[in-house]
């Protein structure tokens, strides 16, 4: 800033002298949080209403500087409606609303909207109830919220959704790229709503981009509602927790056809007694390129059936229950052929004996599982660069090393390599170096000496491995309170033992 003070004529301020582009950078500064949260600016008495109070220059650069405008939070606290407060509450934040637009103009604010108590009181007096919808009407339809580029509705009651559906059915959203709606599920205390959570009807955003809907449940009993309440077909981006039935799913990955980035907990009701679904066909989908699925391991084979994703590199598998058969995963791979980057977390069952037989057939070179002929890792995911164990320790009862973790380290598969583009000579093939990254997290049999041993093995057979195309192995370390990556593979094995021991346990 001193640089600038003597740039400026005499009779203007400091302030008033500092160019604009330096005028942005520090207003920009007052959005306090850094730029990957959502929440950029936690508190709306604070600039950029303030900003344009200093002089006419700092209000030009303010309004022409969109981040400040456009990253509105605002918090909405839930006030009961049996008082006076509640509806004046409202009241007030309109009028704040309705400056904040005066001064945007044209700009598409991004709005969070906050409740701070989840308990809901629901009435069945229905003049309460009419006051108190007309109350979010009044809201709802300001400009400013049918204008947002992004709508952020937290912790909201189903019974404040099931208002917000009527309301919204008649407006149009055309700005709006972002919407998140959270709702703790199990919270209300209407006999109606619980167990079930209600989504808009039928919400008018032509550009949606990206949805994150959280604690989504539908009563099994009841037909789905979710299907309808959104245009899947425009996003790219979606993140949900869902419980539905398996066929909905299936509906709402078909209708996703520009989706590219999923990341999603599933549960389906009752999937063994879903229709069969051999009558349908199998879906393409172009453009998803990384997905990350939660589910538990009843399911995990059922999330892609009859889908083709021949674009998708990065998969991330996470079972909240226990570890799954081979099988089971060979079954969800067939359907993604082109993954580069695998992460498996708390699939693998290193030392379950069941675990053991199928991974001894499965990941040896030309041998199958029995229950899925010619559909061995290496004919699934030829290309596969990247592999992701997490939570191997939790799964071990014994200080020995798993012979199933021995057969991965010494598999044909492992040490053969994925095929790198033909650059130089069509006839020659060349091999990159697979990796694996292993996540040994403190568990309940945890225990250093798997470590140890871990390495000796690999150390042991380095001449053999190496032989043909050498394999990374790296874990994760913990370092001035941080876990980083660290390699335990290639020439890093004999120098870098003494320090990748130091494992917390």
């Amino acid at each position: 800033m001193a640089e600038h003070s003597d740039s400026g004529p005499p009779e203007l301020s400091l302030a008033q002298s500092l160019p604009q582009e330096l005028l942005s950078e520090i207003f920009l500064e007052c959005l306090h949080c850094p730029e990957d949260d959502i929440h950029l600016q936690p508190d709306i008495t604070i600039p950029p209403l303030l900003l344009c109070l200093i002089c006419s220059s700092w209000r030009q650069t303010a309004l022409a500087t969109p981040r400040l405008w456009t990253d509105l939070v605002l918090q909405l606290e839930y006030v009961s409606v049996r008082s006076h407060l509640g509806g004046g509450l409202l009241r007030q934040k309109l009028r704040v609303l309705d400056l904040w637009s005066s001064r945007m103009g044209a700009l598409a604010p991004s709005i969070h909207l906050q409740r701070s108590h989840l308990r809901v009181h629901v009435s069945n007096d229905k003049a309460e109830v009419e006051r108190r919808f007309t109350t979010f009407q009044e809201f709802f339809t300001s400009p400013p919220i049918a204008a947002a580029n992004l709508l952020c509705l937290h912790a909201f009651s189903a019974p404040d959704l099931l208002w917000l559906s009527k309301i919204i059915s008649q407006l149009s959203f055309p700005n709006l790229s972002h919407l998140i709606i959270s709702q703790p599920s199990g919270r209300e205390h209407n006999t109606s709503t619980a167990g079930s959570t209600t989504y808009f009807s039928s919400l008018s955003a032509p550009n949606l981009k990206r949805l994150y809907l959280d604690s989504h449940t539908e009563l099994a009993s009841r037909p789905s509602t979710i299907i309808e309440a959104f245009s899947w077909s425009t996003l790219t981006h979606l993140a949900a927790n869902l419980k539905l039935r398996r066929l909905d799913w299936y509906t709402i990955l078909d209708r996703c056809t520009s989706l590219t980035h999923c990341a999603v907990k599933l549960e389906f009701f009752h999937p063994w007694a879903t229709p069969d679904s051999n009558d349908r066909k199998t879906s393409y989908h172009q453009k998803l390129t990384e997905a990350s699925v939660q589910t538990v391991s009843f399911d995990v084979h059922l999330i892609f059936e009859k889908f083709d994703l021949p674009s998708l590199r990065k998969l991330r598998i996470s079972l909240s229950d226990a570890s799954v058969p081979l099988p089971q995963i060979h079954k969800l791979l067939a359907s993604t052929p082109g993954v580069r980057e695998l992460h498996l977390q708390g699939c693998i069952g290193f030392g379950n004996p069941s675990f053991a037989e199928h991974m001894e057939r499965g990941f040896n070179q030309g041998i199958s599982v029995p229950e899925a002929p010619g559909e061995s890792l290496s004919t699934l995911l030829p290309d596969l660069q990247t592999l992701v164990i997490d939570s191997i320790g939790y799964r071990i009862s014994s200080t020995a090393l798993p012979r199933d973790l021995l057969i991965l380290l010494r598999s044909q598969w492992l040490c053969a390599g994925w095929s790198l583009e033909q650059v130089h000579t069509p006839d020659i093939t060349e091999h990159g170096c697979r990796s694996i990254d292993f996540i040994l997290d403190k568990g309940p049999h945890f225990s250093s000496s798997i470590v140890r041993d871990l390495m000796r093995i690999l150390e042991e057979d380095r001449e053999k491995l190496y032989s043909s195309c050498p394999f990374e192995v790296k874990a994760r370390y913990l370092q001035r309170g941080l876990w980083e990556w660290r390699q335990m593979g290639g020439s890093h094995l004999r120098d870098g033992w003494a320090t990748c021991a130091k494992w917390m346990h």
